[in-house]
Parts: C-alpha cells; structure tokens; sequence
C-alpha cells in the first residue's frame, strides 16, 4: 500500500472531523444527492460536546441532522478502533433499520483503502475484522444482554415504552467508560424529562429549529395565527423564519400548537410543558420527590382537617402502585369558595394492615373526617377503622341522583359516574389556586397525569397516580369534613388566652358564633337546623 494512503488511514483515525468532510457520504435533504458531510450548526454542538464527554444528553427539534452526525461519529470509532462494537436502541424495528441504512450507506460509499473488511454483514449490523462494529435493534429486543459495547446510541429514547428497563439492559452491557448518546425529541414529562433536569451525569445538549438555518422560506404565509405573531416578537424571529414555522404548522403540526411546539421548541421549557395530552395546567419542572411521610404544619385547635385514602394491593415490589393518604385543613371558606391547604402526607409500599393502621393513627393526630375508597383495597381500610370506632368516615351520596343523598355507604365509590365528579373538583381547585400543590410526590403525578388514547384521564406509561387520587379523594371530604368541625367543638372558650388563640385559628370570635355552635349550648338543634338532611340527627 502506497504511503499516502497510509498516512491518509492513519490521519482519519485519529481525526474524525477530517474523516467525516471528506469521505463520509450522506444524501442531502434539498438535493437527496451525496454529499459529504459538512456538519451543520446542531451537528456541531453534538461535536463540541464530545470533546469533553463520554455521556451526552441531546435534546432536539425534528429533522436537524443528529441521528447522521451520531452515527458518523460511532462508526469512525467502529471502523479505527479494535473490539469497538457500537449499540443503537431505536424506538421501533422500522427506527432501527433506518438508522442501520446511515451507517451502511456512509461505509458503502467510503473509498476502498477506508472500507475495512468485513466478518459478518446483516440488514441491521455489521462486524469488521477486528471485531468492532454496528448493530442496530429496537427497544423491545432482547438481543444486546451480555454483548459488551463501547458506545451505545439511544436514539428517540423518549419515545421506549419502558424507558428506565431498557436503558439499564443496554447501560449494563457496557463499561463504564463506555461512551453513552441519548438523543430524542420531547414526549411528556416521563423519564426523558426527568433525566433533562436531574444532574444524572451526562452533557445537555438542546439543539432548537432555529439552530437549522434551512429552516426558512421567502413564501409569505397566507395566515398567520395570533399565537405565532407573539411567538416571533418574542423570539425575534426573521420574516423568512416565520413564513417556515407557519407553513410546518399548518401542513407538519395539523395547526396544533402543542404539536408544534413538542416536534419544534425553542426552549426545553417549550417542549417538555406542552407535549402530550396533559390533564392539569399546571406544571412542575424540576421536582424531585422520596417516599414515606411528610409534614408541613402541625395539628392546631379549632381546625378542620380531612385526609383522602388511596390504598395500593400492599405489593412492594419496585412496580407496585403506592399507598398514599393526603392531609388536608378545610378550616377557611369564603362563602362557598374553598380555601385548602396540605399539612401533611404519606407515600409508601406496605401491607393494607399496616397502611390501614397508620391510616388510623394519623386520623387520630388531626382529629380528621377519613375519605377511603371503598371499592377494591380501600374496604379493607374503613373496616379497621369502624372496628377500632373510629367515627368520623366519610359517607357518599349518590351522585346519580343528586337531590336524594344516601348516607348508608361509608368512604367514596370510584366508579364511571364518581370519578369524573372528583377529579374535575381537584383539576379546578388547583387551576382557581384554591389548592396550592405542595407536595413534590403529587407534583411528580400531576405531570405525568395524561388523557389516554380513549380520552381517560390516567397516570402516562409506567408511572403513578396514587397521591393524586389520594388529594382527590381529600377535597371530595370537604364539605362533610366542615360540617365536622362544627359538631366537634367540645365548649365555648373562655379566658382572654383561649378566646384569641380561637380567633387567630377560625378568623371568628366566639361571641360571634350562632347559639348552638358549641358542646355546652344546644348542639341537637343546632345540627337538625343547619345539617343537610343526610346529616340531621332524628
């Protein structure tokens, strides 16, 4: 072999940017001729990135070039260096090949003295002499277990149906100084969001539509919808810019904003708040949360407090549901606008025995009216507490027939027509800012809490909305937990101590309570006067 061509061996190896712009082939996008390489703007952050990082975190609009960049890179490694074998996890089989198609056809077209011999060639992998090389699968496959690689491509990693799984069954086939690209548009807030905002190890890399300067057009668009006319003063978009956004808009997005901003986000903001269907507006981006029991005040007199019960089957494996109760005070009220506040919670996996026993214990701290569920594991909770008589459980009315309450049925029946009812009362306490979402365990559901493919809300793929229905089932109390309070008020508070303590708590003096509000007044007509019938004492 010549010794220019030697020396031209030896230099694509230990240079990849010289490698890729000059032998590396791909088909141009506007032209869909070969072309070699030049890298683009994103591609170049992808580039800059490697230079200090083995672990990469690449988050991206459609269509910029990472998936070929990616693959370029992997392959100059597969090719130059020995017992280099490079995994791809794609989200499907069809991903797969696709992606294999850029590897196969960058090695096809490289000149003869760079295209290394092959050992095994397939549709989705290829093997050279020295034992490195690519191999492509989907994220459903089990093949790569026991396989050692040392760079591993999770390409649209957002997309896996089991996110943690299958990244831990490709992650653990590989050294640690294996080099690890995680590459993908945004689809909600699952464990892809999570891994953006945790310090998890790897380099974030965002590439926005921006970043491509292709995306423009000098067609002026017909009709530009108000959302994009204050979306481009706020971004300072080109005309050009916004000509493109719009047409990919209407003819890419089927003009819905959210696709749009998921497919194409400026900001990560942009497109891990508005992908998917979400069921409540609000959002919580960074939150982090533990299990086990929280506390935020401590119990006072004179307050009112309900705690919401959503019991799990008692399973504690790693993928059984939690067991989780909410606290709440409903102590204010301004007229009949609710005024809640959290003050404490608990989110676990443990026996129904013992779920049902610190259930009873902390009913006994606040003094609360308990809202259990009584169909499926929640029966098994209000049955320990009627049995050690604990009296105060709430009783549900038939919501089917509104006008005839039926108080026989202790703790709340979720079923077709219940369910609704609660969670349409949480979703507008918590947009009205009745109910201030403290708990980082319920902001961690209320992100992942999505409209599924039949229009039902429910916790996304692989995650929980145990705390959610846990606060649901607390506001479901409110009105039955006041009415509580008010029976529960054992006298009338004398002394000056008692008498501003009762005011500090209720907003009310004790002078100003109707005849009857305490024990020591008459408390029987007071509550057949001022109760729903369902409550009235005969």
């Amino acid at each position: 072999m010549r010794r220019e061509v030697l020396e031209e061996i030896s230099r694509c190896g230990s240079d990849f940017w010289h490698f890729a712009t000059n032998w590396a082939k791909i088909i141009d996008r506007e032209s869909l001729r070969l072309v070699t390489i030049q890298p683009n703007l994103a591609q170049r952050k992808f580039l800059d990135a490697t230079e200090d990082a083995s672990k990469i975190y690449i988050l991206k609009a459609r269509k910029e070039g990472l998936t070929t960049i990616v693959a370029c890179y992997f392959l100059w490694k597969a090719l130059f260096r020995e017992n280099h074998r490079v995994l791809v996890v794609s989200e499907s089989d069809a991903g797969a090949k696709k992606i294999f198609a850029i590897y196969r056809r960058i090695y096809d077209n490289l000149p003869k003295f760079l295209k290394f011999r092959t050992a095994y060639d397939s549709k989705t992998c290829l093997e050279f002499f020295h034992r490195g090389g690519v191999e492509c699968i989907s994220a459903a496959a089990k093949g790569f277990r026991g396989d050692t690689v040392m760079s591993i491509h999770f390409s649209e990693f957002a997309h896996y149906t089991h996110i943690p799984e299958t990244m831990a069954a490709a992650a653990n086939s590989a050294p640690d100084s294996a080099d690890i690209v995680l590459e993908t548009t945004a689809n909600g807030m699952n464990d892809a969001h999570r891994l953006w905002y945790e310090d998890a190890g790897y380099a974030k890399v965002f590439v926005s539509w921006t970043d491509d300067k292709g995306y423009v057009s000098s067609k002026k668009a017909e009709k530009v919808p108000q959302q994009f006319v204050d979306y481009a003063a706020e971004f300072a978009l080109s005309e050009e810019q916004l000509n493109w956004a719009v047409a990919t808009y209407y003819t890419k997005c089927v003009s819905n904003w959210n696709t749009w901003m998921q497919e194409y986000p400026l900001l990560p903001e942009h497109a891990f708040v508005t992908s998917g269907s979400r069921f409540f507006d609000v959002v919580f981006p960074h939150v982090k949360f533990n299990e086990g029991y929280m506390e935020w005040e401590k119990p006072k007199k004179y307050r009112s407090y309900v705690i919401g019960v959503d019991t799990a089957s008692g399973s504690t494996n790693d993928t059984a549901d939690y067991s989780a109760f909410h606290v709440l005070d409903v102590t204010d009220r301004d007229a009949e606008v609710p005024k809640v506040r959290t003050v404490a919670s608990f989110y676990g996996r443990m026996p129904i025995i013992w779920f049902s026993q610190r259930v009873l214990q902390e009913a006994k701290k606040w003094g609360a009216l308990v809202v259990p569920e009584r169909n499926n594991n929640g029966a098994a909770v209000i049955e320990h507490l009627v049995n050690s008589n604990w009296g105060q459980v709430y009783t549900q009315p038939k919501f089917a027939d509104i006008k005839v309450p039926d108080p026989s049925k202790m703790g709340w029946w979720t079923g077709a027509e219940t369910r609704p009812i609660m969670l349409a009362r949480l979703q507008e306490w918590i947009a009205r800012g009745w109910f201030e979402v403290i708990d980082p365990r319920m902001q961690h559901e209320i992100n992942t809490f999505v409209y599924n493919a039949s229009g039902k809300p429910i916790h996304d793929i692989g995650k929980h909305d145990d705390m959610v229905f846990a606060a649901a089932l607390a506001t479901m109390g409110f009105e039955q937990a006041y009415h509580v309070k008010e029976q529960k008020q054992r006298r009338r508070p004398v002394g000056f101590a008692e008498r501003r303590q009762y005011k500090k708590q209720t907003g009310r003096r004790p002078e100003d309570e109707p005849e009857g509000h305490f024990e020591d007044d008459d408390v029987m007509d007071f509550l057949d006067e001022d109760l729903p019938s369902a409550m009235q004492i005969d």
